[in-house]
């Protein structure tokens, strides 16, 4: 073999094990943000990405959210939580669309993403309801 053949071969060999590490496998849902990596397997029923919504995108220009499997959630007020499980901010879902992305206003705080949102109970809705009343033309 010539240096060039070896070379190749070194080439070749590195890149196949360096690319076999970033596999997750079929059935797994891969969650990163600034602090940590996770992968959760999709029948796994402790992952609470699978239950609920996860925030994907936020504006904040026009203080809107975008969630992903967010279909399930009611509409009206939810909240966001980071991956240690504290609350980061209030948001009020719109009516679920036929197709795409569920969307929500951001009320109180600074939503993430990454963020798992899930509805607030009944109480904390009629506190929330007096505090922000739906508009009219709504």
């Amino acid at each position: 073999m010539n240096l060039k053949s070896i070379s190749l071969f070194a080439l070749t060999t590195s890149l196949v094990i360096g690319l076999s590490g970033c596999a997750t496998g079929s059935n797994s849902v891969r969650i990163t943000d600034s602090k940590n990596t996770k992968t959760t397997s999709s029948t796994d029923e402790a992952s609470e990405s699978v239950n609920h919504g996860i925030l994907v995108h936020i504006n904040e220009v026009d203080r809107l959210v975008t969630i992903r499997n967010g279909r399930d959630l009611p509409t009206g007020f939810l909240i966001t939580k980071n991956s240690d499980g504290k609350q980061t901010a209030i948001i009020k879902s719109r009516p679920p669309r036929k197709y795409g992305l569920r969307t929500a206003d951001i009320l109180e705080g600074q939503p993430a993403i990454n963020n798992i949102i899930s509805p607030v109970d009944a109480a904390e809705s009629a506190r929330l309801e007096q505090k922000y009343p739906t508009p009219i033309n709504e």
